[in-house]
């Protein structure tokens, strides 16, 4: 069975608005944020909400072609922050947000 969230969870708003900060193109549909890159082929994060509100999942595309690892690092500094950890759909693996070396 593949999941692509654990659960319904609470992130705090200054969490939440560090997160919107990351790409400053806002695209937005229904119950999701999307914040795009400018460029062509860039990374991207959504943040869906369930129908309470609440945050539902926070999804962030990373595309090494467009984008610089600053913005894949920024994102993971938000999540260790926030106390989270990544999940990682294609592999089915929970991980740690941090590089490695």
């Amino acid at each position: 069975m593949r999941a692509d969230f654990l659960e319904t969870f609470s992130l705090s708003e200054p969490i939440v608005q560090r997160l919107r900060q990351i790409f400053k193109n806002p695209n937005h549909w229904g119950q999701i944020e999307e914040y795009c890159s400018t460029t062509p082929w860039g990374s991207d994060l959504r943040i869906s909400h369930a129908k309470d509100g609440r945050i539902e999942e926070v999804a962030f595309r990373f595309s090494s072609v467009a984008d610089s690892i600053q913005k894949l690092d920024k994102f993971l500094k938000i999540a260790k922050d926030a106390g989270c950890h990544l999940l990682l759909c294609s592999l089915g693996e929970i991980v740690a947000p941090e590089l490695e070396d």
